[in-house]
C-alpha cells in the first residue's frame, strides 16, 4: 500500500507523456511519501498505450502501472477506474499535459492530509491573448453552475485534485457522468455531503506543442444539457 496515489487520465498524450511522466517523478522522487502512479489509458488511438508499455519497463523501482480501457469511456470514467484500483490514503489525479504543473501536488497533498477532503487545484490563468477565451468560459461556466445548483463552489473543472480515500470512494458510486462534467458532479456531490473543499492557486500554462481535444461549442452545449439533467436530479434529491 501507498500513502498517496496518482491517478493519471491517458487519451491522445503521446506527443507529450514521455516528458511529463519524467518531470511528475522528479518531483514526487524528491518527497518524502511513498507514491503509486496509475496511468489508466482510455483506448487511446496513438501510440499513448505503447509509450506507457516504455516507461514501465524504463521505471522498474517505482510504483507505477498500467490499466487500459477496451473502448473510449470519458476523462471521469478514467479517473474513477485509477481510484478504484489506488491504495494510498490520499487519491489525487492530474492531467498529464501539466499545462498544470506537478510542482503543485505538495501543497495539495498537504492540505488533504490536514483537513480538508477535496482539494482542488484553483487555476490562475496568465494574461495571454490565446488564453482569454478560456478564462471567460471558466468564470463564465462557473457563474452559471453556482447559479444554477445554489452554491457558491470554485474552480470545479480542474483537471487537477486530490481526496482522502474515504469520502473519494464514497463519491464515486453516486457519479452518473463518465466525461468532462464528472469534475462538477464529484465537488457538488462532496459539498452537499458537507465535505471541506479547499484551493491551492495554480498558474494554468497553455502547451503550444498539444492540439486541444476540446470543440468549444460543441463541448459548452454539452455542459450546459449536463448541469440542466443534474440541477434537476438535486431537486429530485437524487
Amino acid at each position: 500500500m501507498a500513502e498517496l496515489s496518482i491517478v493519471v487520465p491517458c487519451y491522445l498524450e503521446e506527443s507529450h507523456l514521455r516528458q511529463s511522466v519524467a518531470e511528475l517523478l522528479e518531483i514526487m522522487d524528491a518527497t518524502r511519501w511513498d507514491y503509486e502512479v496509475i496511468f489508466v489509458n482510455d483506448c487511446s488511438p496513438d501510440g499513448t498505450g505503447a509509450v506507457l508499455d516504455e516507461i514501465l519497463s524504463a521505471h522498474p523501482g517505482h510504483q507505477l502501472c498500467k490499466l487500459e480501457h477496451p473502448h473510449n469511456r470519458g476523462r471521469g470514467a478514467a479517473v474513477a477506474t485509477g481510484a478504484q484500483a489506488a491504495t494510498g490514503e490520499i487519491i489525487g489525479f492530474i492531467d498529464i499535459d501539466l499545462e498544470v504543473h506537478a510542482r503543485y501536488i505538495p501543497s495539495l497533498v498537504l492540505a488533504a492530509q490536514k483537513d480538508a477532503d477535496i482539494v482542488i487545484a484553483e487555476r490562475v490563468y496568465k494574461i495571454r491573448p490565446s488564453l482569454m477565451y478560456r478564462a471567460v468560459l471558466s468564470k463564465g461556466y462557473r457563474y452559471l453552475r453556482n447559479v444554477a445548483l445554489g452554491t457558491k463552489l470554485p474552480d470545479t473543472e480542474s483537471g487537477f485534485k486530490f481526496f482522502k480515500r474515504e469520502a473519494l470512494l464514497r463519491l464515486l458510486p453516486e457519479i452518473e457522468d463518465e466525461g468532462w462534467f464528472w469534475d462538477t458532479e464529484v465537488v457538488a456531490r462532496g459539498a452537499a455531503h458537507g465535505y471541506r473543499i479547499a484551493t491551492v492557486p495554480a498558474l494554468f500554462l497553455r502547451r503550444s506543442d498539444k492540439k486541444s481535444t476540446m470543440n468549444v461549442w460543441r463541448d459548452v452545449a454539452d455542459y450546459l444539457i449536463k448541469l440542466a439533467r443534474f440541477r434537476r436530479q438535486r431537486r429530485r434529491g437524487k
